[in-house]
């Protein structure tokens, strides 16, 4: 009993002795086994939690809670089956054990058997309605599923249940964020943060949802705070990078993409993004070399070949620039943009025929890309077909009321 007070205080080597104590007086003693495995694995040696696990279940098999907690330390080492044998004899003799359930839905989880971890998780809240971690484990699995109606659901319980849990408020809101619900994800990133403000993912998350709503500046605040909290954030890094552009800082812009290319060299949407403020920049030939860069690292990036594409165009290199979109399209085959970029590059060349055939395939893939709308109306206007010119201005200017393009030419070809 001396023990279990010292290890419930964390006071770890009076706890270990005095086990060991006990189990001197008695080698048989299946409890004092147990509770040292238990220390053990708090230790994080899960090598010599094992090993006492196994004493006490060679003295007594029929201990679930031991089966159970062994089952734990084999999920630490990521040996999930030998974990869900262990979670599954300690159901097995104690067909409630709910904490059991829980923890082999967490190894189905890992082996990406989504449903039996599901079936698990639920049948652990069925056994004990109070079960907030369960919740919060099903809440967490429908999240990565895209079920966020069903996860916000699960996150509400586990706040009745602990309103002081900030991970539920901060996972809670990545959901609502998800389904486009920024102010109520916003105040949930809120609470969690007054709870625990030391948490950088929480800033990112938060400012990623001011961003969306246009709070460029609040955003860059936060994700300055998440760097205050990890420095070497390289998350936070590249977001804070593509809200600088969104200001038109590029200069900014390229120095938090190059400090998360510092932070992790293999960061192939960072090569990617700089390359595209070096294009902003107008400075092409350091955008290709990133593109070139994030190619070699990942040589299916459609967006890589897209953007050095256009590079190629701007430089009035056509031959490789179609090269390049060539290619995006052929990995990516409903790529809007490429496609676009290829009709504009035949466009530029006088090829009018392929430029319509693209430009077709641009809005079977995207029928509200108005761009790709007003091309192809101009690309009637040329070839002389002007009531299908007309109609693809109207669809154009419905899709972007803004542009002075589609409406100056419909002023021209509509008559009064």
């Amino acid at each position: 009993a001396r023990g279990l007070i010292h290890y419930e205080k964390g006071e770890r080597e009076p706890a270990m002795a005095d086990f060991n104590e006990a189990l001197r007086v008695d080698p048989r003693l299946t409890a004092a086994y147990v509770n040292r495995a238990n220390a053990w694995r708090a230790a994080g040696d899960g090598t010599r939690a094992i090993a006492d696990y196994d004493r006490a279940l060679a003295l007594d098999p029929g201990m679930a809670a031991a089966h159970n907690n062994r089952g734990l330390v084999r999920h630490d080492q990521k040996e999930f089956d030998r974990a869900i044998a262990d979670f599954d004899r300690a159901v097995r003799l104690d067909p409630r054990y709910a904490a059991a359930y829980n923890n082999r839905g967490g190894a189905y989880e890992q082996k990406g058997e989504q449903e039996l971890a599901r079936a698990d998780f639920s049948q652990a809240i069925g056994l004990d309605a109070q079960f907030a971690a369960a919740y919060f484990n099903r809440a967490s699995l429908s999240l990565r599923a895209g079920q966020f109606d069903a996860a916000i659901s699960d996150f509400d319980v586990v706040i009745r249940l602990e309103p002081k849990n900030a991970r539920a408020y901060g996972q809670r809101g990545l959901a609502r964020y998800r389904l486009k619900q920024y102010d109520r994800a916003i105040a949930d990133y809120d609470q969690a943060l007054r709870i625990n403000a030391t948490t950088a993912p929480v800033y990112i998350d938060r400012a990623n949802a001011l961003d969306d709503q246009g709070e460029t500046d609040r955003a860059i605040v936060d994700y300055g705070e998440a760097l205050r909290l990890e420095p070497g954030n390289a998350v936070a890094l590249f977001n804070r990078g593509i809200a600088w552009r969104r200001k038109g800082d590029f200069d900014r812009a390229i120095a938090d993409y190059s400090n998360a290319i510092h932070v992790k060299s293999d960061y192939v949407g960072a090569l990617v993004n700089r390359g595209i403020v070096f294009a902003d920049k107008k400075d092409f030939d350091r955008a290709i070399a990133d593109y070139d860069a994030a190619i070699a690292l990942n040589a299916e990036n459609a967006t890589a070949f897209n953007n050095r594409g256009t590079a190629y165009r701007r430089k009035h290199d056509l031959a490789r620039a179609l090269a390049d979109y060539d290619r995006a399209v052929e990995l990516r085959p409903d790529y809007t943009l490429a496609y676009y970029n290829r009709a504009l590059l035949h466009r530029l060349a006088g090829r009018l025929a392929p430029a319509l055939v693209d430009i077709d395939k641009a809005i079977a893939a995207d029928a509200r890309y108005a761009p790709a709308r007003q091309l192809r109306a101009q690309l009637f206007e040329q070839r002389g077909e002007r009531e299908k010119a007309i109609a693809d201005y109207r669809i154009a200017l419905e899709l972007d009321p803004a542009s002075r393009v589609a409406a100056d030419a419909l002023r021209r070809l509509v008559s009064p």
